[in-house]
Order: structure tokens, then C-alpha cells, then sequence
């Protein structure tokens, strides 16, 4: 759990903790996309994997552009 008076920020519910997601503000001068995956395997433990991409694609060029993320 997370230490301080995150149960007031976060909701009271969060027993496991709080998972806070900060993405990039999109772009409008350019396309990106990215992804990154990783595996871990702990001695006498079991497997654990992280997996996250992102995309930016502009719509209105310098002006105005769609970003999404994902985890």
C-alpha cells in the first residue's frame, strides 16, 4: 500500500496499492509508436512479465494529435 494519505486521494478500496499511469501529452507534429515487453523468473518463485506500447498519431497537423498507452 501506498504510505500517507493516499486511501484519500486514491479511494479508500486500494487495499494492493495504486497503480498511476502518466502518460506523455501527444505530439502534433509527429508519429510514434513504441512497445516494450520484459520476463523475470525469481528463484524458487514464480514467473512475472511487464508489457506496455504507446502510440501518437496527429490528426490536425500542428494543431491537434490523438496519443493512447497501455500497460
Amino acid at each position: 500500500m501506498l504510505p500517507g494519505p493516499q486511501g484519500t486521494l486514491f479511494g479508500a478500496s486500494s487495499q494492493a496499492g495504486t497503480v498511476r499511469l502518466i502518460t506523455n501529452k501527444p505530439d502534433p507534429t509527429l508519429f510514434s509508436a513504441g512497445f516494450d515487453a520484459s520476463l523475470a523468473d525469481t528463484s524458487k518463485g514464480d514467473e512475472s512479465y511487464t508489457t506496455e506500447g504507446f502510440f501518437n498519431i496527429p490528426v490536425i497537423e500542428d494543431t491537434l494529435a490523438f496519443r493512447a498507452a497501455g500497460c
